[in-house]
């Protein structure tokens, strides 16, 4: 298995610019040693399908000790993930890590796409990271995907592309005026040229945007909204369901 493409790596929390960084939740990044990444993908089947019975062993005494320093400061709890991807699959549902012990609930639990990383990471002796993000409860109806393509916005879509959500449409000129400006934000400072960004629009904020994560523009990202991730099918709008269940699309 070969190293990550370049296109998906910049995705990565660990390789975000300061400035992007600063448009997302507050965040601590703890590296993984090679020994941490063999004890976590131990608890993984796929893993051990790759490298065999490697033990289930420790955690480093200085990851231990510095992920455990950055839950402290964040007294709210944390959301853990790899620069690849998170827990999603085996994540306490609805609760934030406030713990070390909460923390490795999570982190041996069986996750293939946590696995894949970490069997890329074990082979290819790149650095992992964990990222510890501040919790953050998101409403379903406030998550919105943005595809960028050269440096322009050519769509955005509700994340949730199945779901009703009547505060979009009751809502949407304050929207796309607010997603095109953190959109122009971003592009201004972000080193990539394409790229799908998930954003949060911050309820009780006059639509303030967070940064969510970024993604590859990429076939295998999820287009919501649009019909696939052919580049002549986006025709910059904001799209999303109106209460009859039909897509909408409002000129951004």
């Amino acid at each position: 298995m070969l190293a990550f493409p370049s296109a998906i790596a910049a995705t990565f929390i660990e390789n975000w610019p300061v400035d992007v960084a600063k448009l997302a939740a507050p965040t601590i990044s703890v590296e993984l040693d090679p020994g941490d990444v063999l004890v976590l993908g131990s608890h993984c089947r796929l893993f051990r399908d790759y490298f065999g019975d490697v033990g289930g062993g420790e955690l480093s005494e200085r990851f231990v000790r510095e992920a455990s320093g950055a839950l402290k400061q964040m007294p709210d709890g944390a959301m853990p993930r790899l620069g690849y991807a998170s827990w999603k699959a085996s994540m306490i549902v609805n609760e934030p890590i406030c713990s070390f012990r909460d923390l490795m609930k999570v982190m041996t639990r069986d996750d293939p796409r946590i696995a894949k990383a970490l069997i890329r990471h074990a082979m290819t002796k790149e650095g992992a990271w964990l990222h510890l993000r501040q919790w953050r409860v998101i409403p379903p109806e406030s998550e919105f995907r943005m595809f960028i393509r050269k440096r322009q916005v050519i769509g955005i879509s509700q994340y949730y592309a199945n779901d009703i959500f009547p505060g979009i449409e009751a809502n949407r000129r304050d929207l796309v005026h607010s997603l095109n400006a953190f959109a122009a934000a971003f592009i201004d400072i972000s080193h990539l040229e394409d790229a799908v960004i998930d954003v949060w629009a911050i309820p009780d904020t006059s639509n303030a945007i967070s940064l969510i994560e970024i993604n590859p523009f990429s076939a295998l990202t999820e287009s919501c909204l649009y019909r696939n991730m052919d580049v002549g099918g986006f025709d910059r709008c904001l799209r999303f369901r109106a209460a009859d269940g039909s897509v909408v699309a409002v000129a951004l």
